[in-house]
């Protein structure tokens, strides 16, 4: 991770002093280039990661590692990357999915053991090896399918084969259950990418290393790509396991066909609006219940006005127990 300099600005004026006895001039080149060495010690083994943080704190360099910690609650993320996409079809974990948006990401790192192959010393044959130890810090920027890396916990991905792509083209064909949207970089607007146009589109890279997708011949056609995340889990369940959540056999809770009285005020908008928004009946694969309050509640809007949230759970529980199967 880097140092956040700006924080000199807020401590006390007195003078650093180098191990000479010297005056420091640039104090923040100073702690920059010391953070730098202690992570080059621990990356040839001579410091353990534990070694090294404890040194920079003695010294005031500030922390190395700044781990990444799971969300208390779910956090809502509307809009998807195809990064975020392709963590979730291989992974099926919302950590995992985290790890490429830059709110999460961004100022975080990881000690990451290694072992690699380094010539031997002095005394040893010529053309001799060893193998060495060491730790590198790991600092999380921005991902790509095309470049592999490492989750938050320290476990590296590549997305690069694109098998997982085969799984979502099918479902984006269909057009029925998913969509994404992208920017036209010929004409600027972003628009619906017609299900059509996914029989011909490929993910590639621009000059920048940004995600984009090209046609056949391998022509820039989009870019800015989004998914919608509720859409991807909907399609992209979880399953039963020690790892995964266990699936619904059923994904949804299927509308009434005939419904007994007609609702009326709150309960006909909040009716009517879920049954607009969700044809094939109340999703099932919510990945919490904070998380299905909250879809419903975006949904909502400006006609969103409950104060206490449990009184709105009420309410929704009693509208798809009037309105829904059992």
């Amino acid at each position: 991770m880097t140092f956040d300099f700006s924080r000199m600005r807020n401590m006390p004026t007195s003078v650093w002093y180098d191990e000479d006895g010297l005056p420091i001039e640039d104090v923040q080149e100073f702690i920059k280039q010391r953070r730098e060495e202690l992570i080059e010690r621990a990356r040839s083994g001579e410091l353990s990661p534990e070694q090294a943080e404890k040194e920079a704190a003695d010294k005031f360099y500030g922390r190395l590692e700044v781990k990444f910690v799971s969300p208390d609650t779910s956090p809502v993320v509307a809009l998807w990357s195809p990064e975020m996409v392709a963590a979730w079809i291989v992974k099926k974990d919302f950590n995992v999915v985290l790890r490429h948006s830059e709110e999460f990401y961004k100022g975080k790192s990881l000690w990451v053991s290694f072992e690699r192959t380094v010539p031997a010393g002095p005394g040893e044959p010529p053309f001799a090896t060893r193998r060495q130890k060491g730790h590198d810090l790991i600092v999380f920027g921005q991902t790509s399918l095309f470049t592999p890396g490492f989750d938050f916990t320290g476990r590296p991905f590549d997305y690069s084969d694109m098998r997982w792509f085969k799984k979502l083209r099918e479902v984006l064909i269909d057009g029925t259950t998913l969509k994404a949207h992208g920017k036209d970089i010929e004409h600027g607007l972003t628009k619906l990418i017609k299900p059509e146009e996914w029989q011909f589109l490929t993910f590639s890279q621009d000059g920048a290393g940004r995600t984009i997708l090209s046609d056949e011949e391998g022509h820039p056609k989009f870019q800015n790509i989004t998914f919608l995340s509720r859409e991807v889990r909907r399609c992209f369940p979880k399953h039963s396991g020690m790892i995964e959540e266990r699936v619904n056999l059923r994904e949804v809770r299927r509308w009434k066909v005939h419904i007994d009285k007609e609702p009326k005020g709150k309960r006909r908008f909040l009716y009517n609006l879920l049954r607009t928004e969700f044809k094939d009946g109340f999703p099932l694969n919510f990945h919490s219940d904070a998380e299905r309050l909250e879809t419903v509640k975006n949904l909502m809007g400006k006609n969103y006005k409950y104060v206490e949230p449990d009184s709105f759970k009420r309410f929704l529980n009693g509208v798809l127990k009037e309105y829904c199967e059992d």
